[in-house]
């Protein structure tokens, strides 16, 4: 599922940069707001620029792809509870699902992701569902409750309004400066 989910992203940001660098190659500018995914975005690109019969092909089936795009991970989003339903996962009180950038063995980075990207009420599924025996924080016996984090990179075709802001990182001389400054204070 998971695998499944960060195809999702990949595809449908491929779609978006395509769409970029057409309209950028024929000076069309976007007014600010303007979301590609939108259902009304072709027929407004159509409005900006009169393009070849070509181009306006090209143009619909590049729309085309990036709104299933968004419409499959949306959905991918909703089923995030699924590992709970594989085996020996259902005893599993937890899940954070981050993006396949974030390397999952580092628990610095994934708790990184888990407290920057995530809104409690909007991020946080609560499921019922069978847990482990010898688990004594549940109510009932044998039937608890299972949370999900859903730590990934909000799109705007998923309720989020703003652009998600990129991840920053120090540059190699930042960090050897930092590395000297720490050997020379100790």
């Amino acid at each position: 599922m998971f695998s499944a989910y960060q195809g999702v992203v990949k595809e449908s940001t491929r779609f978006k940069q395509q769409i970029k660098a057409m309209l950028s190659e024929h000076c069309v500018r976007l007014s600010k707001g303007s979301r590609l995914s939108h259902p009304t975005a072709l027929a407004r690109l159509g409005q900006m620029r009169k393009w070849s019969a070509v181009q306006a092909i090209l143009l619909e089936q590049l729309h085309s792809g990036l709104v299933a795009a968004r419409v499959r991970r949306q959905k991918l989003r909703h089923y995030m509870h699924g590992p709970w339903g594989m085996g020996q996962m259902m005893f599993s009180k937890y899940i954070v699902v981050v993006d396949e950038d974030c390397d999952v063995h580092n628990t610095s980075e994934v708790l990184f992701r888990l407290c920057a990207n995530t809104d409690p009420q909007r991020d946080s599924p609560i499921i019922k569902n069978p847990s482990d025996s010898l688990d004594h924080a549940p109510t009932t016996q044998n039937v608890g409750s299972h949370m999900g984090f859903d730590a990934t990179r909000k799109l705007r075709g998923e309720g989020y309004p703003r652009e998600w802001p990129e991840l920053l990182k120090m540059t190699d001389e930042a960090r050897a400066l930092v590395d000297e400054l720490k050997k020379k204070t100790g």
